[in-house]
């Protein structure tokens, strides 16, 4: 959110690294808190799945600094060879999607995203 950017917010996410790894071959994300100075929660993926870049998506009560939304990102089943965009509570970090969807075809893991409102998407549609 334009409104939220160089303000302090109260959290933050981060993708885990893999053990020994130097790939975007993340087995988790971190949730950071910025207020109390420290790691907060850990969300790791089943066994053989690796993500991508998570990103934060506010919820529609959300002031964009708090943690009020979502962590939304690709994932890629190496055992059976299948991607999936999948949103999680940014809240609680369940360990179970909110909603995962399949993808019809390999999603690189390098893949870069950016979440838009559909009132921003309509601004840069016009």
């Amino acid at each position: 959110r334009d409104d939220a950017i160089g303000r302090r917010a109260a959290c933050g996410y981060s993708a885990l690294q893999g053990e020994g790894g130097c790939e975007f071959n993340f087995v988790g994300i971190a949730k950071w808190n910025f207020e109390a100075g420290g790691l907060e929660r850990t969300l790791r993926f089943p066994a053989g799945v690796v993500g991508g870049e998570p990103i934060f998506i506010p919820s529609a009560d959300s002031t964009g600094l708090d943690d009020r939304g979502y962590i939304g990102m690709f994932l890629w089943d190496t055992m059976a060879r299948e991607s999936s965009f999948v949103l999680y509570d940014a809240r609680t970090l369940d360990p179970e999607p909110v909603v995962e969807l399949q993808v019809p075809r390999r999603v690189p893991m390098g893949f870069h995203a950016l979440w838009v409102s559909q009132e921003e998407f309509q601004r840069h549609a016009a």
